[in-house]
């Protein structure tokens, strides 16, 4: 769509109240830009605000999505609500998805051939073991984020104690 309409941003807005339509949104990889108080004003006269959206051409065409999987509930979700970060993941995958634990792959399979994903292009972070496997089990390359001092029986693609050392990673 980029490419047709000769676009540099794309940007789309919905009505706080309206759950799924973020939902929506941020799977399409939008990012949050904050909020446009009363702006919308709909068929009763009622008058609501407006949380809105964008996407660059850049951003779209580097197509980097994350994930998280996780053997907790929504304790994860409520921490990424209330912090303001839910926007940077495309899906959470918490224990009531039902998947096999970890280093199963079952969840990373699902999320491989749901969005489908470039094996050979994607990295899992994770800070132990079990991230660790899960990864290589499924093809993907691995990464050690090892702020703890953990010592694992399998060695992983890439070893950080800190996210600044991500970047060099995934540049």
């Amino acid at each position: 769509m980029f490419e047709e309409e000769e676009l540099d941003i794309i940007s789309c807005y919905h009505y706080p109240f309206n759950i799924r339509s973020k939902r929506v949104i941020e799977k399409c990889g939008f990012k949050y830009e904050g909020t446009l108080r009363l702006a919308s004003k709909i068929y009763d006269g009622s008058i609501y605000d407006n949380a809105c959206y964008s996407i660059t051409k850049e951003d779209y065409l580097k197509g980097g999505r994350n994930y998280i999987i996780t053997h907790r509930g929504d304790s994860t979700l409520k921490f990424l609500q209330h912090y303001g970060m839910m926007c940077y993941f495309t899906e959470v995958i918490t224990k009531q998805y039902g998947f096999k634990r970890k280093p199963d792959t079952e969840a990373f399979t699902y999320l491989i051939e749901k969005y489908h994903i470039n094996k050979s292009t994607a990295v899992v972070i994770g800070d132990r073991e079990c991230e660790i496997l899960g990864g290589k089990s499924a093809g993907i390359k691995t990464c050690l984020y090892n702020t703890n001092n953990v010592s694992l029986n399998i060695v992983p693609d890439f070893n950080i104690d800190s996210l600044k050392n991500l970047l060099d990673i995934i540049n």
